[in-house]
C-alpha cells in the first residue's frame, strides 16, 4: 500500500452529530468531493442538494496537519494526535469533502490493526469500504445515486425547508439500513433561516417519529 493520501486537516474534537454525538475522535477530513468542487463559483454547477448548504472546506492541503500522507504516515499522525489517553477508547473519523475517492480497504484495516475503531462519513455514491466499523450515511442526492452494496450504520440528512430537500421517506426503507434515522438542519448562516431548518426537522419527525432530530453538537460548544 504505497498510495499517498491528501488530507486538508486533522485535529481531535468530539463527534457532533448522529449516534456517537458526544464521541471524542481524531477527524481526518480528506481532500476533494465528487458532488461538488467546493468553490462560491461552482455551487450552482454541484449535484444533489449539496450546493445548496455545505459550507465545509475541503479544498487541498492547506489545514492544520494537513498535508499527502503515506498510510503509515497517517497512522503516525493519528497516534501523535491522540497522544496518551486511553488505547481502548481510540476511535478515528474518515470524513471529507468525500472521504472514499481516497481510502481504501487497506488503510481501514490498517488502523484496525493498531486497534482504532473506523468511522467513516460518506454521500453514499461510490463503494465504501465494508470493513469499517461504523458507516454514516449523509446522502446528498437522489436514491438512484446511491451505491446499492453499500451497508450503512445510520443515515443523516439534512434539510434547510426549502424546495431543493430531499424526502428522507425516500430512504428510511433501504433494506441494509438499520433503524439510525437522523434529520439534522442546515446552518445556513442566519438565524431566520435556521429556524425554517429547525422547523423542518421538527415538523417532519412529528409525522414520522420512526426519525430523530439531530444537531451540530460540536457548533453547540464551538469547538471543530
Amino acid at each position: 500500500m504505497m498510495d499517498t493520501f491528501r488530507v486538508k486537516e486533522a485535529f481531535v474534537s468530539i463527534q457532533g452529530e448522529g449516534f456517537w454525538a458526544g464521541t471524542l475522535a481524531v477527524f481526518l477530513r480528506f481532500s476533494g468531493c465528487n458532488l461538488w468542487c467546493g468553490t462560491e463559483e461552482g455551487r450552482a454547477h454541484a449535484k444533489g442538494s449539496c450546493g445548496g448548504w455545505c459550507d465545509t472546506d475541503f479544498i487541498g492541503t492547506d489545514g492544520q496537519h494537513g498535508g499527502e500522507y503515506f498510510a503509515g504516515e497517517l497512522l503516525g499522525l493519528c497516534e501523535g494526535l491522540w497522544g496518551s489517553r486511553p488505547r481502548s477508547r481510540r476511535l478515528v473519523v474518515f470524513t471529507g469533502g468525500e472521504p472514499t475517492l481516497q481510502v481504501t480497504e487497506e488503510l481501514v484495516r490498517l488502523f484496525q490493526d493498531e486497534e482504532w475503531r473506523v468511522h467513516i462519513e460518506t454521500n453514499g455514491t461510490r463503494r465504501c469500504p465494508h470493513c469499517a466499523n461504523w458507516i454514516t450515511l449523509s446522502p446528498k442526492t437522489p436514491l438512484e445515486d446511491l451505491v446499492g452494496e453499500n451497508r450503512y450504520s445510520e443515515i443523516k440528512l439534512v434539510l434547510t425547508g426549502g424546495d431543493s430537500d430531499l424526502d428522507p421517506t425516500d430512504y428510511q426503507e433501504m433494506r441494509y439500513l438499520p433503524n439510525m434515522l437522523f434529520v439534522q438542519p442546515a446552518d445556513l448562516g442566519s438565524i431566520a433561516k435556521n429556524r425554517l431548518s429547525m422547523e423542518a426537522c421538527y415538523q417532519f419527525v412529528q409525522k414520522n417519529p420512526v426519525w430523530r432530530v439531530g444537531a451540530q453538537l460540536h457548533k453547540i460548544l464551538g469547538v471543530e
